[in-house]
């Protein structure tokens, strides 16, 4: 064969072991040792989930806190407002409870495991979470891989979330740029943002929701307080529509209970 031939082969070999490689979707799941129910539930939507040619998927079960795991976590201080925003006033104007601090725990043991055992797509889920098995890890994919382009830099993609304000916008591009946002039950992070959560500051302290931190450590939290309390940093972005929504008919924590 002729070396230019042979070369050519050789190069349209090595692409097509690159295009047949198997990518993992790691799939964190917070779940309290009791709620045996929840995690069935959820496992069985992963297990019928459609997944694109070349990816895999592993379930990770991350242990959730509970309040009596969260001795030596500082709620902030400051968190408490006596003349808060109509709209978020129930949240405001009462302390941080057990079970934010217990939620916030447990989401940086998730965020542990995404440093640790990074994977092509880290996904964290509350156990509560609820999605369309058919299409949740393809459209995820496709969100990842749109603000990928968009930047590489990337740190966290909400997944589901309740828009709190009229600032979120859909690009055009495949995702949408978050206003501030509740609800923590959906996203996929990157290593990077990963460390950025729970490794570059002292999470311990100065603890509110995990929502409220996010929208605080992106620079869009309502509250001047909260975006420099957590520093702004984080690049975060959401999906254009919501792949996933909560099952919970209440507004407290598991962990609360």
């Amino acid at each position: 064969m002729h070396k230019g031939h042979a070369d050519i082969m050789q190069i349209l070999l090595a692409l097509a072991v690159i295009s047949a490689e198997i990518h993992t979707a790691r799939i964190h799941v917070l779940n309290l040792r009791h709620r045996r129910d929840r995690l069935a539930s959820i496992v069985d939507l992963l297990s019928n989930a459609s997944l694109p040619p070349t990816w895999d998927m592993d379930v990770h079960r991350v242990d959730a806190v509970t309040p009596r795991g969260t001795q030596g976590m500082q709620a902030y201080p400051h968190w408490r407002m006596q003349n808060s925003h109509n709209r978020y006033g129930r949240f405001w104007s009462r302390p941080v409870t057990h079970g934010e601090l217990a939620c916030f725990a447990s989401h940086i043991r998730a965020l542990h495991g995404v440093i640790n055992e990074p994977a092509a797509m880290s996904m964290v889920l509350e156990d509560d979470a609820t999605f369309d098995p058919a299409t949740f890890i393809d459209k995820a994919l496709q969100t990842q891989r749109a603000v990928q382009l968009a930047d590489p830099q990337w740190d966290v993609i909400m997944l589901g979330y309740v828009n709190m304000d009229n600032r979120t916008r859909d690009t055009g591009m495949g995702y949408s740029t978050l206003g501030y946002t509740y609800q923590t039950h959906a996203y996929l992070v990157s290593p990077t943002g990963a460390r950025k959560i729970a490794e570059e500051r002292d999470w311990r302290r100065d603890v509110t929701a995990f929502d409220e931190y996010l929208a605080g450590a992106s620079g869009d939290h309502p509250r001047t307080d909260m975006n420099n309390l957590y520093g702004s940093h984080l690049r975060r972005y959401g999906a254009t529509e919501q792949l996933a929504s909560q099952a919970r008919n209440d507004n407290w924590h598991d962990t609360e209970l």
